[in-house]
């Protein structure tokens, strides 16, 4: 009974495993995509989107928005990363380590929020 039960715990992780994987590939391929794509077509989608005063109006990208949409295009592939592991971490830790990790995040948070602060200060609207 006992080496079922650890065939099939065995099987579980294996499958827990190959499904994290499955769905970091995928991610990082439709990731990637936006990432490298949205440095080069920051402007022309936002000049189609609301125009010559959305997208800088110059065509250069001298705008702010373009530079931040350059810049959201990475982040989007570092929290999609970021949300499908810690999504599973979720699923399988433990509740003693469940609770460390949420005294982590708030601390975490206000650590993101000091930094939000100074780097916008420091970088303007990108920070």
């Amino acid at each position: 009974v006992l080496a079922e039960a650890e065939a099939e715990a065995a099987g579980a992780v294996a499958t827990s495993r190959e499904a994290l994987g499955t769905l970091l590939k995928g991610l990082l391929f439709v990731g990637m995509v936006m990432a490298v794509f949205g440095q080069n077509y920051a402007t022309l989608v936002l000049h189609l989107y609301g125009g010559a005063r959305l997208s800088g109006g110059h065509g250069d990208g001298d705008g702010v928005a373009p530079s931040l949409m350059r810049h959201f295009s990475a982040y989007v592939l570092l929290a999609g990363v970021n949300g499908i592991t810690e999504c599973f971490v979720m699923a399988v830790a433990e509740k003693s380590y469940l609770d460390g990790y949420n005294r982590l995040m708030v601390a975490m948070s206000v650590v993101f929020t000091v930094a939000t602060w100074q780097l916008s200060a420091y970088l303007g609207v990108v920070g």
